[in-house]
């Protein structure tokens, strides 16, 4: 039997919008990462990544999956205007 495999995905909340920011392996990464991201950094990736100016940013999170499949959730850091 092939032993799972977990990624982890750090995403800035916008709205409506999911802004991917990174994928990585090891969760306690990811959730550092999540630590150090700002609103900047997520308007930036959304314009980048999905071609789109955001004004409200709500959150980082990070969504775990195995084998593809999410599997969690988490809210890192709340954002408040």
């Amino acid at each position: 039997m092939r032993k799972p495999v977990f990624h982890h995905l750090v995403l800035g909340r916008c709205g409506m919008d999911d802004v991917p920011i990174r994928l990585l392996g090891d969760r306690q990464e990811a959730v550092n990462l999540a630590h150090t991201v700002t609103p900047a950094w997520i308007k930036r990736a959304a314009r980048r990544v999905l071609e789109l100016d955001v004004s409200i940013i709500c959150n980082v999170s990070v969504v775990t999956f195995r084998n593809g499949i999410p599997t969690g959730f988490v809210v890192v850091k709340e954002f408040t205007d």
